[in-house]
């Protein structure tokens, strides 16, 4: 298995709740993160609200 720091993952639902926690776990932990919502205003926002981490 690879480390985390090798792997890209995408999070879907990651504008909100469980997704948008997951998505910084991950990052925070190293991993490459791709941020996916219904809504690409929510996107950017949850983007550059946790920019050191992602």
């Amino acid at each position: 298995m690879k480390a985390i720091e090798d792997q890209v993952i995408m999070v879907t639902g990651s504008t909100d709740g469980t997704g948008k926690q997951t998505a910084i776990g991950l990052a925070q932990k190293g991993a490459t993160v791709l941020l996916h919502g219904r809504n690409h205003t929510k996107c950017v926002r949850a983007r550059f609200r946790h920019r050191p981490v992602f």
